[in-house]
């Protein structure tokens, strides 16, 4: 069910740095979008994630996201709202900004295909996200 994760990083090149060593893996920096991201690269190993550069210093209760693939994101996120979530951004299609400002839809990281992408907060506040192909 989780297929991708995000951990937030104020000091980013310090976290690329630390998880890099801890964990032995390369950590490869990308831009997605205008934010800069360590992807978690395990060569297969488990579940592929990324270290995601953040404005500000996390505050308590804020730590990684997880997102959870669902096929028919429309539905999940009406028994979010239902059951006592609540949707934080609609389905959204997940894209990259060139310097120019154009926009360009990626191979995610994630399946290698392209994807969408939907944030919520479940009732005891965690931010958690959806991801789906469709």
């Amino acid at each position: 069910m989780i297929t991708w994760f995000e951990i937030p990083a104020f000091a980013f090149e310090e976290s690329v740095d630390f998880y890099s060593k801890v964990f032995r893996i390369n950590v490869e920096v990308k831009m997605l979008g205008s934010i800069p991201y360590g992807i978690l690269n395990d060569k297969g190993q488990g579940i592929t994630g990324a270290i995601m550069k953040v404005k500000e210093k996390l505050i308590p209760n804020q730590g990684p996201v997880l997102f959870f693939r669902v096929v028919d994101m429309s539905e999940t996120l009406k028994r979010i709202a239902f059951y006592g979530g609540e949707v934080l951004k609609e389905k959204a299609l997940i894209k990259n900004e060139n310097p120019d400002g154009s926009l360009v839809i990626p191979r995610t990281y994630i399946d290698n295909a392209v994807g969408y992408y939907a944030l919520f907060r479940d009732p005891e506040g965690n931010k958690m996200a959806l991801y789906s192909n469709s």
